[in-house]
């Protein structure tokens, strides 16, 4: 059986990295880590107007975003986040 649940666990780096998701929904993103962490939706976050910023242990749920890429980094050393969410419906069914 198919299951539209998307979750991965990351390591954040001090340089920016990205992920591919195509998220409908996005119901967890939690900073595991003793850093802050900076995430941006689909822009990198150097062109990004809008950017969430998680200190250590916080989490974000419940967020109404369509997401296709994740960018994310760490302010220094690597630092572990999770992010958990629904897939983006197919439109064809």
């Amino acid at each position: 059986m198919a299951t539209n649940l998307i979750a991965r666990s990351l390591t954040a780096n001090i340089a920016e990295q990205h992920v591919h998701l195509n998220m409908g929904f996005v119901y967890l993103i939690v900073n595991d880590s003793a850093n802050v962490v900076t995430l941006s939706f689909d822009v990198a976050s150097a062109t990004a107007t809008e950017l969430m910023v998680l200190k250590a242990g916080e989490s974000r749920t419940n967020l109404d975003l369509a997401v296709e890429t994740l960018y994310y980094k760490a302010d220094v050393d690597t630092s572990a986040i999770r992010i958990e969410g629904l897939a983006k419906k197919n439109v064809n069914y």
